[in-house]
């Protein structure tokens, strides 16, 4: 049997023409570089002798750097015959050239190859150094030490190994699971045993992948393989018939088509190409953009968010000419992009296949250096000033699900100044295409919230503009949230615009359940010819609200209608409001109209209105109407009142609602203690989250001028937090200078022209991020009044005796019928010795009942009200002061 072994040794061959060890000099004085040596690079063992196929490779390296052009040979003497070894161009070095020939089966040499002095030729072509062309003469060089002879014996020709199929194999390996592939054949051939490298380095490599590390061969069937992470190859054993097997393991991290060449080699076969058998493998490690499999598309960044605008019905395919932008944010997507599983309920007769939308997998932040704001330093998404570009728009509109999971987008920043219509996160929101068909069931967005959002639409154009989405046509949002801020300052063109501190504009179809905003919004046309519909949560209205809520403050800018939580609901084209309401400052300017929970509500042709059930803090917004000439379905309510119930009670009696439609109420709202206002646990709202901050006062209605109101933050793991105290003034928030601390004693500059609302700003590090929260907004400050008013119903205070103070105690003041009480106790007549406000259980109206703690004190009541002789503004008054109390007469015997 023939054996040979290929080695990695450079073998230097004798070159004389007369002895071995005879030094050839050339001629004297010659400036050309000389030729340092000759090596033939791989050659078989001592004895063995080349056989024909393989290929006899030698290296010719120079003393100086040189240049070639043409094909020069290097004549080879084989026994009797002279043979030319043909320059390989592929192959130089600066100071060596290359040769090679390839056995012929005439070729026979037992004493081993020879190579003469001289035998470098030009062949019509030239080889210079330092611009010196090198003469025929000049290619002589000195002999080496003698070196073993290489024998060559082109009667035997090698056996090569070879593949059932040397085509190209595609192997599609998921990121995420276990996945193995199987050659299918093992390779045939040879006289010996075979190794097995694979390796995606060398020639004839089938892609054009950057290089990895190549894989090093053993021999009898054992190999290891030097891959990318994750990626192993086991060749077969001496008993298998497939060609080994590939690995890819679980979670391998995405990378591009990674090609491979499978090599099986003949471990007698010696260097030529034509003695190993090769099978091309490209192996795709493909990325499951729906590990969950319920269906919707992961988006973990904010590349993949940019990139839900050129598939907007979620169904991941892109057939527009942004195909490779959306492919670069979803790179290596396995065939339907991974939603291959069912997703309609009824699994027996599955119904829906394939992806139907999207669904956050981490928190995205917008402020990428995380300095509390957007600059063009921060990301890609800067737009020259613009920022985000809304997904959708009244063309192609989103008509797919966007599920949060309860996460966050923080710091959304859009400056819209090029006329687009729709601003928001998303720009229109839809079931249905923009003829009204291809209507899906989805046109979803849920369990997302809006950290910090800062949303205007600054040019002049009519549009509708929200936080979360500019439209929400026939399409749903459920368990969302936003702060920061919204503002649309200036529409001078037909037809009316519409801001809100989520939606901006509600189409007759579109619910919003369960979703709150705290943003503060500002909204106002420059003309007036049009307006400018402005809402705490939603700016105009023609669907359903549901168990909702706003608290941020709502600012007219110019000719606009405001109401707390949505400026015109538009009842006639069914606009319903449900167990909801407002408690954010409300400002009105000349030439507008605004209400506490809406600015227009028109009454249907029953008299009936779309409100029902839903309130706002007459304290908190400043407002003592709703709806413009009617409050049906509305109805102010003091703090007190809004903060009072703990449960389904009262004036919540109606609000355990059902809001998935399955027949069952569904509990939505948390109500907390009697001095928190209700908020939601529906999805995955949070009411701890939504208390993060709020005031803590004795004074329900409106802090008074001298007496303390505290903020509060509960957020576990705050370290370096920072308090503002803020003031509602010309319309906007004005940091009082100062007030740094928790605890604010307001000043009677509060309580002028008719009172400001107060508010504490706090920044603080969670996590490693700087974050900023505002509390609720007081009522208006009111001035500490010392004058008596009305008589006492009773003029003797007892232990169990009821002391009455009635409504008309501020009717000739101008109360609007707005009113609310709190009872005082002090040691001493003056009432300033030791003074409390008694128990807010028992003191919360105009009569109380004194009981035994009472007895030797003195008590007054104070009353709250809306002044309608002051522009409504809340006032404090307070009745004459009662006592000493007296202990109740012992029974009769």
């Amino acid at each position: 049997m023939h054996k040979a072994i290929v080695i990695a040794l450079a073998i230097v061959l004798v070159v004389a023409a007369g002895s071995p060890g005879t030094a050839l000099a050339g001629p004297a004085g010659q400036n050309a570089p000389a030729i340092d040596g000759i090596v033939i690079t791989s050659i078989p063992s001592w004895g063995q002798a080349y056989r024909k196929g393989d290929k006899i490779r030698v290296e010719v390296s120079f003393t100086e750097t040189v240049t070639v052009t043409g094909a020069p040979q290097l004549a080879l003497t084989i026994g009797s015959q002279t043979r030319q070894a043909a320059y390989d161009s592929s192959d130089t070095t600066p100071k060596a050239l290359y040769f090679e020939y390839t056995v012929q089966s005439a070729d026979s040499d037992t004493d081993g190859i020879s190579i003469n002095a001289n035998a470098l030729t030009l062949n019509d072509g030239t080889i210079t150094s330092r611009g010196t062309l090198l003469t025929a003469p000049s290619l002589i060089w000195r002999a080496l030490p003698a070196q073993p002879q290489h024998k060559v014996d082109g009667s035997v020709s090698n056996s090569v190994p070879s593949f059932a199929s040397s085509a190209r194999l595609a192997y599609e390996a998921t990121v995420g699971t276990m996945s193995t592939y199987q050659i299918p054949t093992k390779a045939t051939g040879g006289d010996g045993t075979l190794r097995y490298t694979l390796s995606n380095t060398g020639l004839l490599a089938p892609c054009t992948t950057a290089p990895g590390p190549s894989g090093a061969s053993g021999v009898g069937g054992s190999s290891e393989s030097l891959l990318p992470g994750g990626i192993t190859y086991a060749p077969p054993s001496a008993t298998d018939t497939h060609g080994g097997i590939i690995t890819v393991a679980a979670n391998t991290a995405a990378m591009p088509a990674t090609c491979f060449r499978l090599v099986a080699q003949d471990a007698d076969s010696l260097r030529g190409l034509d003695d190993v058998g090769m099978l091309h493998i490209s192996i795709a490690v493909l990325n499951d953009y729906d590990v969950d499999n319920d269906g919707l598309i992961d988006v973990g960044s904010l590349a993949k968010l940019n990139a839900i605008r050129w598939d907007l019905d979620g169904d991941g395919n892109v057939v527009d000419t942004d195909v490779a932008t959306y492919k670069s944010a979803f790179p290596n997507a396995m065939a339907g992009m991974g939603c291959l599983r069912d997703h309609d309920d009824d699994t027996a007769t599955p119904k829906i296949a394939g992806c139907i939308g999207y669904e956050l997998t981490a928190n995205l932040d917008f402020d990428e250096n995380n300095d509390g704001s957007i600059t063009n330093a921060d990301d890609d998404y800067w737009n020259g000033g613009k920022g985000w570009v809304p997904i959708g728009d009244r063309t192609t509109r989103f008509t797919a699900t966007f599920d949060g999971n309860n996460k966050t987008i923080s710091h959304l920043y859009i400056n819209s100044t090029d006329g687009t219509a729709d601003i928001g996160l998303f720009g229109v929101i839809s079931k249905c295409d923009a003829t009204g068909s291809n209507c899906t069931d989805r046109g979803v967005i849920k369990n997302l919230g809006l950290i910090n959002a800062s949303v205007t639409k600054s040019d002049a154009s009519m549009g509708y503009v929200g936080s979360l989405a500019g439209r929400l046509l026939n399409g749903e949002v459920i368990s969302c949230y936003a702060t920061g801020s919204v503002s649309h300052p200036g529409p001078t063109t037909r037809p009316a615009s519409s801001t809100g501190g989520l939606i901006g504009s509600i189409g007759n179809s579109g619910k919003v359940t369960a979703s709150y905003a705290t943003a503060s919004v500002a909204g106002g046309a420059t003309t007036s010819v049009v307006t400018n519909r402005v809402g705490g949560l939603v700016g105009r209205s023609s669907g359903t609200i549901t168990a909702s809520y706003a608290a941020g403050s709502v600012r007219e800018t110019g000719r606009a209608i405001s109401g707390g939580l949505v400026g015109y609901n538009n009842t006639r084209s069914g606009g319903v409001i449900t167990a909801s309401y407002a408690i954010g400052a409300v400002q009105r300017r000349d030439g507008g109209s605004n209400g506490g929970l809406v600015a227009s509500n028109p009454l249907l042709s029953n008299g009936t209105s779309g409100v029902v059930s839903s309130y706002w803090d007459a304290g908190t917004t400043g407002k003592t109407t709703s709806g413009g000439a009617t409050d049906v379905g509305a109805t102010g309510k003091t703090t007190r009142e809004m903060q009072s119930p703990t449960g389904y009670t009262g004036i919540y009696a109606n609000w355990n609602v059902d809001l998935d439609g399955n027949g069952s109420n569904d509990a939505p709202w948390d109500f907390g203690t009697n001095r928190q206002y209700p908020v939601l646990n529906y999805g995955g709202l949070v009411p701890a989250k939504q208390r993060q901050t709020s005031i803590q006062s004795d004074n329900w209605n409106a802090p008074v001028v001298g007496e303390p109101v505290t903020a509060t933050l509960n957020v576990t793991g705050a370290t370096g937090v920072t308090w503002q105290w803020e003031s509602f003034t010309a319309g906007s928030w004005t940091d009082i200078a100062g007030a740094t601390s928790a605890t604010y004693v307001p000043v009677a500059a509060d309580a002028a022209s008719g009172g400001k609302f107060l508010r504490a700003k706090v920044t603080f590090t969670e996590s490693g991020k700087s974050r900023t929260l505002t509390t609720v907004n007081t009522a208006k400050v009111v001035a500490a009044t010392t004058a008596s008013a009305g008589t006492a119903a009773t003029a003797v205070a007892m232990v169990g005796k009821q002391l009455s103070y009635q409504h008309a105690f501020v009717t000739a003041a101008g109360a609007a019928n707005r009113t609310a009480w709190r009872w005082q106790r002090c040691d001493d007549a003056a009432m300033t010795t030791n003074c409390a406000y008694v128990a807010a259980s028992t003191a919360a109206t105009a009569e109380y009942t004194p009981v035994a703690g009472d007895v030797g004190k003195y008590l007054r009541a104070y009353a709250y009200y809306a002044d309608s002789t002051n522009g409504n503004a809340w006032t404090r008054t307070q009745t004459p002061v009662l006592g000493p109390v007296v202990a109740a007469p012992a029974a009769s015997p």
